[in-house]
């Protein structure tokens, strides 16, 4: 991370945006945790899939990937920007002037966003004076695809508290892992 610091003090604005995306299970929390020690704030928190949201025409909060999870601001702050995409810049800009710190949203799915909406969010940030640098976050497939099966049987214990001890078999093991694999959502990333 000291490589991205430098990268961030070296730029010669005064506000910066960072938006990442691509794999998901490829270290973003990591990542963000590193960012926040650099200072950089979230205002729609580490994940706000506001734009994925906006693409796919969600109206409803339910739908919105993680968040319950959020806090009472970043709900705020999403469903502003969902239902006035020019507000996420304004927000951002708003945190970046008063923080007077980079801005963040690391949201994995948004490598999914089609050009115009990309470039919707390019053309939005740099009208607000912002510096954009994007990450792209890769690993490799199949440890990703390992990763995000074990998280899953780990979420399917957790579910299952009623049963004594859950233990997958070996062939619920292969098919989950190969249905993550081979599935359409899992081969765009």
């Amino acid at each position: 991370c000291f490589y991205f610091a430098f990268a961030i003090n070296s730029v010669n604005q005064s506000k910066i945006f960072v938006l990442g995306l691509g794999a998901q299970k490829g270290g973003t929390t990591w990542l963000a945790r590193e960012l926040r020690r650099q200072n950089v704030k979230f205002p729609f928190g580490k994940e706000g899939h506001v734009w994925n949201s906006i693409e796919g025409g969600v109206v409803n909060v339910e739908h919105v990937p993680l968040f319950d999870i959020k806090k009472d601001v970043q709900k705020k702050r999403i469903l502003d920007s969902i239902n006035d995409s020019d507000q996420y810049f304004e927000i951002a800009s708003n945190v970046a002037v008063d923080t007077n710190c980079p801005v963040a949203d690391i949201t994995p799915a948004y490598c999914c966003l089609s050009q115009a909406t990309l470039e919707k969010i390019r053309l939005g940030l740099l009208g607000k004076g912002f510096f954009v640098k994007v990450l792209f976050i890769a690993r490799d497939p199949l440890s990703r695809v390992w990763s995000m099966h074990r998280m899953g049987v780990k979420r399917k214990k957790r579910s299952l508290l009623d049963q004594a001890i859950y233990k997958p078999s070996s062939e619920e093991v292969h098919a989950g892992l190969a249905k993550n694999f081979n599935s359409g959502y899992q081969k765009v990333r």
